[in-house]
């Protein structure tokens, strides 16, 4: 029974991989998206920051 599930998987995945092949309507700009990546990464990395320093609560 695994080997049918695993093969009925493959072949989903497979037919997957084949119907995709279209053109995707979304373009990449890099000026305003690349900006806004870079932003949200720096974001994201001063919030770990911050929350990593910070000290920890007493028993008091």
């Amino acid at each position: 029974m695994k080997r049918y599930l695993s093969t009925f998987v493959l072949l989903l995945f497979i037919q997957s991989a084949i119907s995709q092949k279209a053109e995707s309507p979304y373009e990449w700009d890099w000026t305003s998206d690349g900006i806004w990546t870079g932003l949200g990464l720096a974001g994201s990395t001063g919030g770990l920051i911050l929350i990593k320093n910070k000290e920890d609560l007493t028993i008091e």
